[in-house]
């Protein structure tokens, strides 16, 4: 899975902050939501990209077979 964030400004300062603090060998999460902000689905020949406003994932075929599964 590829994912792709471009915070706000006001958010990439604080995610700035939280990089500087980060300790080799310890998780390093960050979490993304988008409120009410629009979805756009395109196929692609490799799988499918999901983008909305600040994010964007790519899933590949076989990514989208297990969730298909589960």
């Amino acid at each position: 899975m590829r994912v792709k964030i471009d915070f706000p400004e006001d958010i990439a300062k604080e995610r700035v902050e939280e990089a500087k603090n980060w300790e080799a060998g310890t998780p390093f999460r960050w979490e993304a939501e988008e409120y009410h902000s629009k979805m756009t689905f395109e196929k692609t020949d490799e799988g499918i990209i999901i983008k909305s406003p600040h994010l964007e994932v790519e899933l590949t075929k076989e990514e989208v077979e297990k969730i298909k599964g589960m």
